[in-house]
């Protein structure tokens, strides 16, 4: 299981990615990206928002389940994360145009902005390698974990995406600074 959630610490939301482990009813492993302010420097970045992550995930419907007719196989889902990853920036492929991109609660992108498809599938290399995916069908969302390095010197990134009908509608980006570190080996 993953989520983006907002947690009160020390009076302040902060944007985080989580990850959960559920083995035999028991959990097997926790992962958290939390993002403090000053943790995601890239040149690009933006001012973390966590407010606006809980302002628009109703309108996003996160919590929802996808009409049986309108939703993703596991596959497309993941495949979808995979491709994003290891064709960044040419593997943002259909998304519908209100598709709206977060970073830490900030920014509200077009999800198609400085970014393009490929109609190919990558089967090595690219910008991004996936550590982990994880899907919920159900309700049409997909994670996934990787070290987003893209003309940076590194960051924890857990992009979380919604698709209903063959697109995706939202695109939500939890990203911090990893100084080389991952905290994974």
């Amino acid at each position: 299981m993953a989520a983006q959630a907002v947690i009160p610490e020390s009076g302040t939301d902060r944007p985080v990615g989580l990850r959960l482990k559920v083995v035999a009813g028991k959990i097997t492993e926790i992962e958290t990206i939390v993002v403090r302010p000053g943790d995601y420097s890239a040149s690009f970045a933006v001012a973390s928002n966590p407010t606006a992550i809980i302002d628009i995930a109703k309108d996003i419907g996160w919590h929802d389940e996808v009409a049986q007719d309108k939703r993703a196989t596991r596959q497309q889902l993941s495949s979808w994360v995979d491709k994003y990853f290891r064709a960044f920036p040419s593997g943002v492929c259909n998304v519908t145009s209100a598709c709206r991109r977060l970073e830490n609660g900030g920014g509200n992108f077009s999800c198609g902005t400085g970014a393009s498809c490929n109609a190919s599938t990558p089967t090595t290399g690219g910008e991004f390698v996936p550590r982990v995916i994880v899907v919920d069908e159900l309700r049409g969302i997909a994670a996934g974990f990787t070290i987003f390095d893209y003309q940076t010197t590194g960051h924890l990134d857990m992009h979380m995406i919604k698709m209903s009908g063959g697109q995706v509608h939202a695109v939500h980006a939890i990203l911090r600074n990893t100084n080389g570190q991952s905290g994974w080996d």
